[in-house]
């Protein structure tokens, strides 16, 4: 019986513990987001070197993304006569039939000087990993989704 009573009170304690521990918040509150000055401050430190108008001074190729990757590299080749550190380019995306994916605009911190080449690495806009470009290598899912792809100069800058 004595046995039976220090068994009831060790599932009575257990019990109660796990009640009390999961009942324990974690969560923070009143966290507020430190402020995002760091883009304004960054573009305050370059002068445009061109811009979508100079947009032949500067070309994109060997765009390539896999199925899996999670990132888009490609080429940049400055044609112009100064060193660029940083590029603002849009990027559109579209399906085999042309219709528009996304769109979106990208700032590459990267320095190419007059007349070279250099790769860019971006994180990939495809975050679920369900779309390839339509050169690279086919995948072997057939649920993926080829796509095109056009880069765009919005504007080369260079530090001051």
């Amino acid at each position: 019986m004595k046995g039976g009573v220090l068994l009831c009170i060790v599932f009575a304690t257990a019990a109660f513990t796990s009640l009390t521990v999961s009942g324990q918040r974690t969560t923070r509150s009143r966290l507020k987001s430190a402020p995002q000055s760091e883009t304004v401050t960054a573009k305050a430190d370059f002068d445009t070197v061109a811009t979508a108008a100079d947009s032949l001074l500067f070309t994109f190729s060997g765009y390539e993304k896999t199925l899996r990757s999670a990132k888009e590299t490609f080429f940049v080749t400055n044609r112009s006569d100064s060193t660029v550190d940083r590029l603002e380019v849009a990027i559109t995306y579209k399906d085999m039939k042309g219709r528009v994916l996304d769109r979106r605009q990208v700032g590459i911190d990267l320095e190419v000087p007059a007349g070279e080449t250099r790769r860019a690495d971006i994180r990939s806009w495809d975050r679920q990993n369900v779309f390839y470009y339509h050169l690279s290598p086919m995948p072997r899912s057939s649920h993926a989704t080829p796509y095109r792809v056009s880069i765009v100069l919005v504007a080369g800058l260079r530090r001051r």
